[in-house]
């Protein structure tokens, strides 16, 4: 990017789904709903999108859970995009060398958060299913302390912070998906999945970075240079929603789990209130 700028960048990123995308449509195919659980093939008409929508959007714990992910994603997304820029201006490091060091951080704490999310809320889940909703809300909480650290701590400190942040996010996103098609009825977990990732990425992926550089605007005539991070300082509180929201889901979660049979309609284990 340094090189031959920010849109020769992106066009080029764009190549890989340009050979993938034929890729895809030639060789991948739906398999029916309800084929993994064992449940038997529906007849009838398939249901509209909307009325899908309208179905799940009743399930108490989903529409929380849903926005809890997306404004983890915002907070996520206007800290990464922003943090060059945030280097550059605060710290005097060259943008170059802090998005090399930022691709590493965040790549690191990517591969373990994803890798050990999963098995972790399994491990945690057998005592209460809470756990996969708790995650959420937990790494919500914790993305906020440690933005916190990063716009007030020293230079050498940023990375390592993003990485473990990266790495805290990564623990809930295989459970949030498995709580999701948990949630709702095997004919509607693909609407489900897709409600939520359109969902992070309008509001996070997309308004992250937005918020973030019109606070940025905004705040500049006080702040001058310092403008950008204190834009970033605001931004911090989409966390307190975002953890209230997820506290909300997992007060109806395994309700809904039970109502919904879960996964393969495996029971529950309901600890004490």
């Amino acid at each position: 990017m340094q090189e031959y700028g920010w849109r020769n960048t992106l066009i080029s990123a764009s190549i890989p789904g340009f050979i993938l995308a034929p890729i895809v449509w030639f060789t991948l195919r739906d398999t029916r709903a309800g084929l993994a659980d064992g449940a038997p093939v529906e007849t009838g008409a398939t249901p509209s999108f909307l009325k899908t929508a309208r179905e799940l959007m009743a399930i108490r714990t989903l529409p929380p859970l849903i926005l809890a992910a997306s404004l983890n994603a915002l907070l996520t997304m206007g800290f990464i995009s922003w943090a060059p820029a945030f280097m550059e201006r605060t710290h005097g490091m060259p943008a170059n060398e802090a998005g090399l060091q930022m691709g590493g951080a965040l790549f690191f704490g990517s591969a373990i958060g994803h890798t050990v999310g999963g098995p972790l809320a399994d491990f945690l889940g057998r005592r209460d299913m809470r756990w996969y909703v708790w995650m959420l809300m937990i790494s919500g909480a914790l993305a906020t302390g440690i933005g916190w650290m990063i716009l007030t701590g020293s230079a050498d400190r940023v990375f390592p912070l993003y990485g473990l942040n990266m790495l805290i996010g990564g623990l809930s996103a295989a459970p949030l998906m498995a709580v999701v098609a948990g949630l709702v009825p095997s004919r509607s977990r693909a609407t489900a999945i897709a409600v939520l990732m359109v969902s992070i990425q309008v509001i996070g992926l997309g308004g992250g970075p937005v918020l973030v550089g019109w606070l940025s605007d905004m705040l500049r005539p006080i702040y001058g240079e310092d403008s950008l991070g204190m834009a970033m300082r605001w931004a911090l509180l989409v966390g307190i929603p975002s953890t209230f929201l997820a506290w909300i889901a997992s007060r109806s979660c395994r309700t809904d789990f039970a109502a919904a049979g879960g996964w393969n309609g495996a029971a529950i284990i309901h600890a004490p209130h």
